[in-house]
């Protein structure tokens, strides 16, 4: 007669749904810790915070978490700064694909989005 071997889980089932559990909750951690790390409360990147001026970010911050467009007279009455230093900010931003501006003549002022 041939040896047959024969190899049971059913003991071990309990330790398999745990094991199982374990690699479930490792892997919802790692994706938690790496969406924390991609976008921060105030909506803005790691390398965002990272290459930005105080002022760009707050811009950026403030356009992400408005949720829509905003009036660019209404952004700089928030700023601290000058009108025209924070206006050649804003275009700064404007020029490097920061945000996106349109000329909206009946409001006199610019509606400025974030770009993408």
């Amino acid at each position: 007669m041939g040896r047959t071997h024969h190899f049971s889980f059913a003991g071990d089932s309990w330790m398999i749904a745990l094991i199982a559990a374990a690699l479930i909750l490792l892997v919802a951690v790692i994706l938690w810790l790496i969406h924390r790390r991609t976008i921060m409360s105030d909506g803005l990147t790691p390398l965002e915070h990272k290459k930005l001026s105080r002022l760009e970010r707050e811009i950026l911050a403030m356009l992400r978490q408005n949720g829509g467009p905003m009036i660019q007279s209404e952004i700089i009455d928030v700023l601290p700064g000058n009108l025209q230093d924070l206006a050649e900010i804003i275009k700064s931003m404007e020029d490097k694909r920061l945000i996106d501006r349109k000329w909206m003549p009946e409001k006199d002022s610019y509606i400025v989005t974030p770009h993408g």
